[in-house]
């Protein structure tokens, strides 16, 4: 499985470079829906750049609920699970 989603990351990747005007950066993000799924993605940016963008997005103030909800879900399956090393 994990061949197969490195694969289509490549293939779209390659895909989208080509429709993006030069000095923009782009990821794709590719991830199972719930708290146990994995996540692979792929950038044209180093990947500082690329956590700056997240970053940027989700100060954005018409994120602050979403993130307060998330939080809370976070928060929960911490002491679920305990933190992650």
């Amino acid at each position: 499985m994990a061949n197969k989603v490195e694969a289509a990351l490549r293939s779209l990747m390659n895909e989208m470079v080509g429709l993006v005007p030069p000095g923009l950066g782009i990821t794709l993000l590719v991830f199972d829906y719930g708290a146990d799924g994995t996540m692979a993605y792929g950038s044209t940016a180093p990947r500082k750049d690329m956590v700056r963008a997240l970053m940027e997005f989700w100060a954005r103030p018409e994120n602050a609920a979403l993130i307060d909800e998330l939080d809370v879900e976070i928060d929960a399956l911490v002491k679920e699970k305990g933190p992650q090393s």
